[in-house]
């Protein structure tokens, strides 16, 4: 590809000896006195025209600066004018400014930059930018290909880290966020495939449902469990302080002192929340633990023309659940806010 060197970074007499271009006196005035050497007049009247827009005028002048014409020899000024010449159609620009970036001259390195200006171009006929197109295409499939390659790479590495540190995760059993989809899968523990849009049964267990959310490379961020109604009717779901309080044979209950037993409780909701979420303003109610790797969830699901209350509970990974407590947290008055 570098061999097209010599013919894409294109002068402004192989500009005007291939466009066959009608010239205005100005520029025609510029372009005589650059052709004989003097570059002062040429920037000049150039310079003028360059600044209300002539896009010939501002393709000649980056020539100038990119070639050191008059001016110190300056690539970061000659893509500027380069740039205003190309955004307004101008093709010589273009591949002018195609080859800059290509090259790493007055801007970084960027091919996908240099092919976005070869590419428009290309489309108004310029030969030098086609030739130019076949030979990049390829090298950008297969800079595309190693990206793919390193991207691949980099994301293994953070499944093998994710996999490694659910070991200490909370979980069910040992289905715990922070798994894989295909670690879950060689468990052969759910009779299903273990997905936010369906649930399944995992271990045999009947009377529990599982379902989980994955990230972009397929890493279990969240394990839900279903554990069912805790009441049934929804002229019920006024009395829920009642039905939160009837003792050990509630399933709220029961699943808060055994989580309460074995994971630190960060916070649970209050009597306010609850009130909340019997006025209808309020549709989850949340108890916290492990900095929110845990959670006991009450919620209305709708069953027919009625809601029953349903309780869940979520296992989240380290990450998720640091976004999860901090957005969940309550935020309660101080003595000193009064």
């Amino acid at each position: 590809m570098r061999n097209l060197t010599a013919t894409l970074c294109l002068t402004i007499a192989v500009l005007l000896g291939s466009a066959g271009m009608s010239l205005s006196a100005d520029y025609q005035k510029g372009l005589t006195a650059y052709q004989s050497g003097d570059y002062a007049t040429a920037l000049r009247e150039w310079k003028s025209l360059a600044e209300q827009g002539n896009a010939r005028a501002q393709f000649s002048l980056g020539v100038m600066y990119r070639k050191g014409r008059g001016v110190p020899q300056d690539d970061k000024t000659a893509v500027k004018w380069y740039t205003l010449a190309a955004q307004q159609g101008n093709e010589y620009a273009q591949v002018n400014l195609g080859y800059m970036y290509d090259y790493g001259q007055g801007v970084p390195e960027d091919f996908k930059t240099a092919m976005k200006w070869y590419i428009l171009a290309a489309e108004q006929g310029d030969a030098r930018a086609q030739e130019w197109m076949k030979q990049h295409r390829n090298m950008i499939a297969k800079e595309q290909e190693r990206n793919r390659i390193v991207r691949e790479k980099q994301q293994e590495r953070i499944r093998i880290a994710r996999e490694k540190q659910s070991a200490s995760n909370p979980g069910f059993k040992d289905l715990k966020p922070g798994l894989s989809r295909s670690s879950i899968k060689d468990k052969k523990v759910c009779r299903g495939e273990l997905d936010i849009k369906s649930v399944t049964t995992c271990y045999g267990i009947d009377n529990l449902k599982f379902f989980g959310t994955f990230d972009n490379i397929g890493v279990l961020n969240k394990l839900t469990v279903d554990l069912g109604p805790i009441v049934g009717s929804v002229g019920l779901i006024n009395q829920l302080s009642t039905y939160l309080q009837k003792g050990e044979t509630n399933i709220y209950l029961k699943m808060r002192n055994a989580l309460g037993e074995k994971y630190k409780l960060d916070f649970e909701y209050s009597e306010r929340d609850r009130q909340l979420f019997n006025a209808n303003d309020k549709n989850k109610l949340y108890t916290v633990y492990e900095k929110g790797q845990v959670a006991l969830l009450v919620t209305r699901k709708k069953k027919g023309y009625s809601h029953d209350l349903w309780l869940y509970i979520e296992y989240r990974d380290v990450k998720p659940a640091q976004i999860f407590f901090k957005s969940t947290k309550p935020k309660r008055a101080k003595k000193g806010d009064f």
